[in-house]
Parts: C-alpha cells; structure tokens; sequence
C-alpha cells in the first residue's frame, strides 16, 4: 500500500490542529507569569518617577502633577 499525497496531507493536518491546543494549554502559566512581571515592572517604574526631583521631571518633560497622576494609578493599568 502506498502512501498517497492526499493520505500523509490529511495525516499532517490532523497534528497540525493537534498541537496549537496542546501549545495553549502548555504557555497559559507563562502568559500570566509575564503578566504579572509586567504589572509589577510597571509598578516598581512608577514609584521611582513618584522619587524624582522636580529638576529630573524637568529633564524629561514631566511636571510633578502628571507624576503624581502617573505614580496613583493602580498597578493593573
């Protein structure tokens, strides 16, 4: 018996709907890890603006109420 084009295609395609399922199941864990390294990176980046002196928020443009409004924001946004 040989293996026919149609045959291996259908073979291929079957592993080919096969593995994004078992990838997602696999990455959900690293998603939400990065997720969360991301919020709290976020999070540590707004406290130090919140330290900066009024020269340094001048040096990049900033004024200490768009700091402070920044530095507030909770650590999901």
């Amino acid at each position: 018996m040989s293996c026919s084009a149609e045959n291996w295609s259908r073979s291929s395609n079957y592993h080919a709907f096969a593995t994004p399922t078992d990838e997602r199941v696999a990455t959900w864990p690293v998603r939400i890890a990065a997720a969360v390294h991301h919020a709290l990176e976020r999070r540590r980046q707004r406290n130090a603006l919140l330290e900066l002196d009024n020269w340094r928020l001048n040096d990049i443009g900033v004024t200490r109420d768009q700091a402070r409004d920044e530095g507030r924001k909770p650590w999901w946004r």
